[in-house]
């Protein structure tokens, strides 16, 4: 058994022969014990234990240079800025950015770098991104803030993926973006990463969820604004783009004698929502009370019976709907803070608080769907 070195959850599977153990909460492959740092894999070489292996074709020249100008027109908005690519080996992404306009910068821990940097006319740094501090990639570059950080098959090199992110957002301009290309198990042919040459050099095998919980576990750092698989290569694109606080979320929620079930909901939720509307639409039980003795988070608690009929007996019987729920969107909507809505029945209970906390930083998409599993 190993606990996952991003999530902290007990695993107890490996992916068939290789040394990955499985995640099972978050998705992440990882090595325990790591494997020792190198930056070169033995396939990397030729036999003479050169770096030909680095050099580009004509037709991976082009594909870099596709690469740059997709995110310097999609992600940078066609406007220059300073660029800086990690793990950059050749670094001809890096001279593509230069061509474009760029300041571009490129570094990697490989003895070939001052050959590369010179043929390509791309200042290089020598140096392990990981044992590098911040101020001195500001001193080297000259740079407070980049424009676009690059990872090309990088990311998943790392040994502390957390503590980089927090570097990198510390190095990126507020508008700024880091884009990732990198394997991802979850991505068909996914297969051509798994071979004793990479097993060497990439002490994890990510996937979206395990880069999303990467993000849930910082918080503050940022949100996945874009991602597209590449199937058939095994590998993913994600666009990061850094983040001034934690997405916030409300939720929503009409209730009428719900003294009972009240307290098994919002149990589930209070990991997720940050805030909680509560619209009672006529309880005679202790709803309210019960209420505020379990939720201890920020609470708008208000009784609304403009929806509904009182019957013979005088008993509030909700008529429409559609307008209490409105009265719920409308004043979570006047919260400031409040990025997400989410709203429940007071007999639900949320059995994956951990796939909703993600969702709340994959920005590509606005509105999510949630499962209903019924008992029996």
């Amino acid at each position: 058994m190993a606990n996952c070195p991003i999530c902290s959850a007990q695993t107890v599977h490996k992916y068939q022969d290789s040394p990955y153990w499985m995640c099972p909460v978050c998705d992440c492959w990882f090595q325990n014990p790591m494997p020792p740092k190198v930056y070169e894999a033995a396939h990397e070489k030729d036999q003479n234990g050169g770096f030909t292996g680095h050099l580009m074709s004509d037709y991976e020249k082009g594909i870099n240079k596709s690469l740059a100008e997709s995110i310097f027109t999609n992600f940078m908005g066609g406007v220059p800025g300073k660029a800086l690519d990690i793990g950059s080996k050749y670094p001809y992404l890096s001279h593509c950015f230069k061509n474009l306009g760029c300041e571009a910068f490129g570094m990697d821990n490989i003895e070939i770098v001052p050959d590369y940097s010179k043929e390509l006319d791309v200042p290089m740094l020598m140096a392990d991104f990981e044992a590098l501090t911040e101020e001195q990639i500001r001193e080297w570059t000259h740079t407070e803030k980049f424009q676009v950080i690059t990872m090309i098959h990088m990311f998943e090199h790392l040994y502390n993926p957390l503590a980089a992110l927090r570097k990198m957002k510390s190095l990126l301009a507020e508008d700024g973006v880091l884009f990732l290309r990198l394997p991802s198990h979850e991505v068909s042919g996914f297969e051509r990463d798994m071979e004793p040459g990479h097993y060497t050099i990439h002490p994890f095998f990510h996937s979206m969820t395990s880069i999303l919980e990467l993000l849930v576990q910082g918080q503050d750092l940022f949100t996945m604004d874009w991602t597209s698989p590449m199937d058939g290569a095994g590998q993913r694109d994600i666009v990061l783009r850094p983040i001034q606080k934690k997405p916030e979320v409300w939720c929503g929620m009409i209730v009428k004698n719900e003294e009972r079930d009240l307290p098994r909901v919002l149990k589930s939720i209070e990991g997720v929502v940050d805030g909680l509307v509560i619209i009672d639409t006529g309880s005679t039980d202790k709803t309210e009370e019960v209420t505020r003795t379990v939720w201890t988070k920020p609470l708008i608690f208000e009784t609304y019976t403009e929806a509904s009929r009182q019957d013979e007996s005088g008993d509030w019987k909700l008529w429409d709907f559609s307008k209490a729920r409105n009265v719920f969107v409308e004043k979570i909507d006047q919260i400031p803070s409040a990025d997400y809505l989410i709203w429940f029945d007071a007999d639900d209970e949320l059995l994956t608080p951990a796939n909703v906390k993600r969702a709340l930083y994959l920005t590509q998409y606005k509105v999510f769907g949630m499962m209903i599993e019924t008992e029996g």
